[in-house]
């Protein structure tokens, strides 16, 4: 399936493409060619129309993006993180999801000490590690201030855990300079459930996480089953 952001990337072009179409049809009405004013009527027309449909397509997609993306890292914001969500959680054909929530360890010494420019800088250099590390298929949004998450749709545990990991790795080395770790929790569910009830999950294992920092906890739950566990 086409993703929404795939469709609106090329809006401008399909507009655009269906305005030459429009356009070119009238090439075939008698009327335009009878003579050169004819012609140049026609050719004005073809310009306008092809020029319209991309004017349309590169507004509309300015504002699907203004709509859905964080402006600050430039990843999916929060209101398009729990659309996606609730997309994929009620998705019949889905076979788990697992979802990671992500956050800066001191992360407000950063503001305190050297400015907020520098926690924006430090904010897009890892919203750049999290899209070099995640797969596109994968939702990566900005849901709160130095708190990130990822989607994993078709996911199990395990796969999350070891991309949670290796975030963690990453960060570690990427953002030794700005003397940043990441606190990361991860969670699995196999059964249909809500948005905010993932998210609860998931930010359970986050805190467990954030009393060590720098370190990966995860919250497992089998829907059938029941059973309940933080590590």
């Amino acid at each position: 399936m086409i993703g929404e952001k795939t469709i609106y990337k090329g809006l401008p072009f399909f507009l655009g493409a269906l305005g030459m179409i429009f356009g070119l049809g009238c090439y075939y009405i008698e009327t335009c060619f009878t003579d050169a004013s004819h012609f140049a009527w026609w050719f004005a027309f073809f310009t306008v129309q092809t020029a319209t449909g991309i004017a349309i397509g590169l507004l509309l997609k300015r504002l699907y993006f203004g709509a859905n993306t964080d402006s600050l890292t430039e990843l999916a914001n929060r209101a398009f993180f729990y659309k996606s969500l609730d997309k994929h959680l009620h998705n019949p054909a889905a076979s788990g999801l697992s979802l990671v929530l992500i956050d800066l360890d001191n992360f407000k010494s950063i503001n305190d000490t050297y400015g907020h420019l520098a926690g924006d800088a430090a904010l897009r250099k890892l919203a750049n590690l999290l899209r070099a590390h995640a797969p596109q298929k994968f939702t990566v949004a900005r849901i709160g201030g130095d708190e990130f998450a990822i989607i994993l749709p078709a996911t199990d545990l395990t796969a999350a855990q070891e991309l949670a990991e290796t975030i963690r790795q990453a960060a570690a080395n990427e953002l030794k300079e700005c003397n940043l770790t990441l606190s990361l929790g991860v969670t699995h569910v196999t059964g249909e459930t809500r948005p905010d009830q993932i998210v609860t999950q998931a930010d359970t294992a986050l805190y467990r996480a954030k009393n060590s920092k720098n370190t990966v906890s995860h919250f497992y739950q089998t829907m059938s089953a029941g059973n309940i566990s933080v590590v």
